[in-house]
């Protein structure tokens, strides 16, 4: 499941990332596939953190850090895109 979630994220990110460089050129797009990205590297530290025993406490901290951050985006990519505000 872990790895249909990554290859999901990285096809998100892709296409956001081909919508801003040929659809358009939105500032959302951008924000978009950047905050799929960040969702897809905090996927990716916390299967990372799962493995590494020792190191758990570091790989866990970035990880929500950046699956935060990465939620925050993407809301906000999706109330632009809406006009729900702007």
């Amino acid at each position: 499941m872990k790895k249909l979630l990554l290859i999901g994220l990285a096809a998100m990110t892709l296409i956001k990332i081909v919508d801003f460089v040929f659809y358009g050129q939105h500032g959302y797009d951008l924000m978009g596939a950047a905050g799929f990205g960040l969702l897809l590297t905090g996927a990716a530290l916390d299967g990372r953190s799962a493995f590494n025993a020792p190191a758990t406490g570091r790989w866990a901290r970035e990880a929500r850090i950046a699956n935060v951050c990465g939620v925050v985006l993407v809301l906000s990519y999706f109330l632009l895109k809406m006009n729900v505000i702007g």
